[in-house]
């Protein structure tokens, strides 16, 4: 996939762009940590945890999903922190946005730690954002529309 992304060109790699950038996460977004998060028990470890589990095994590589992991339970975190989906698809498009760039750009993305590395701080940039903005009261339910959870782990 990195060598057909790096030889592609207009309309193809629009098409990838958007793909990798919007309609990925936005459908990773609303499966994993939508509708599979209201799913689980109203634990937020146990929903971070299952999700990010969930998640990797969607990636199906084993190598890949070892390195999708952290970034599965960072998502999940910030899920749980903002208590909607908004940031979450934010830090998700922008992680693959400049796994993207970077693999257009000539970088292994299964290989790269410098695509990892790079990925990972800008994901945990986007997480120092919304942990340090303030709550806003959603008067008990969620951009989700459940009840707001207790937050117990």
């Amino acid at each position: 996939l990195d060598h057909a992304l790096q030889e592609s060109a207009g309309p193809t790699r629009l098409a990838l762009l958007t793909l990798a950038v919007l309609i990925g996460p936005a459908a990773e977004e609303l499966a994993f940590r939508g509708a599979l998060w209201r799913a689980l028990p109203a634990r937020t470890l146990g929903r971070v945890l299952g999700t990010s589990l969930a998640f990797c095994v969607i990636h199906m590589d084993p190598a890949q999903a070892v390195g999708v992991l952290p970034l599965a339970v960072v998502l999940g975190a910030l899920r749980s922190r903002s208590r909607g989906l908004g940031p979450v698809l934010l830090a998700h498009a922008l992680n693959n946005g400049l796994a993207f760039a970077l693999v257009v750009g000539g970088v292994e993305a299964e290989t790269s730690p410098a695509l990892l590395g790079a990925a990972a701080a800008l994901t945990l940039a986007a997480v120092g954002l919304v942990a340090s903005a303030p709550q806003v009261d959603s008067g008990g339910v969620d951009e989700g529309g459940e009840d707001a959870e207790t937050e117990d782990a």
